[in-house]
């Protein structure tokens, strides 16, 4: 542990900011689509790896980008007006949203069960902000 840190520190001092910035996010984004394919994580792994030393590791990383995503907006906060932090948080969700119903989309076709009552209550909130949405554009 004692050489990553010092790599790091070697990084750092070589990086800007933004640069490092852009450069984990890229970074998260590509582990993003490796666990989102679990097959390709397994398949890479010769010999495989022990499951629970691969857990606490997601756990461990899990655990960190918590920790980051509530510095994060601590830092946000401070450095941005209430507005521009509402504007924020209004995008984030938009934008979390879009991508929860993009990865739903797949199975739109598929036989499902909506007697659920959150399956109900998810497509009545859907129904209901599209109509807002439709009525509001329509004055």
């Amino acid at each position: 542990m004692v050489i990553w840190r010092f790599i790091l520190s070697e990084v750092q001092v070589v990086e800007s900011f933004t640069t490092r910035i852009q450069r984990l996010t890229l970074e998260l984004l590509s582990l993003q689509e490796d666990l989102a394919s679990s097959a390709t994580i397994i398949a890479e792994e010769h010999p495989p790896r022990d499951p629970d030393e691969r857990m606490a590791a997601v756990e461990g990383l899990k655990s960190a980008v918590d920790h980051m995503r509530h510095t994060l907006w601590g830092w946000m906060q401070s450095h941005t007006s209430p507005q521009e932090v509402a504007d924020s948080i209004h995008t984030l969700r938009m934008q979390r949203v879009t991508e929860m119903l993009r990865a739903l989309k797949p199975t739109v076709d598929q036989p499902y069960e909506d007697s659920t009552p959150e399956a109900r209550s998810f497509f009545q909130e859907i129904q209901a902000i599209a109509n807002r949405t439709v009525d509001r554009h329509k004055t």
